[in-house]
């Protein structure tokens, strides 16, 4: 983000973004996934488990 110029203090930008917003924008984008990624990894680790079972 910071190579962007976006978060640089220059007068000639137009889009002001300070790193809190950007820090939140993140959290945002990567929490769904997270919580996504949380509630699949159960399902996904019993059917690796139940394949592996031997008889």
């Amino acid at each position: 983000m910071s190579g962007s110029g976006a978060l640089s203090n220059l007068p000639a930008n137009d889009v002001p973004i300070k790193k809190p917003e950007v820090i939140l924008a993140a959290i945002i984008v990567v929490l769904p996934v997270l919580l996504i990624f949380m509630v699949a990894q159960r399902f996904v680790r019993s059917g690796t488990l139940s394949g592996a079972e031997k008889g």
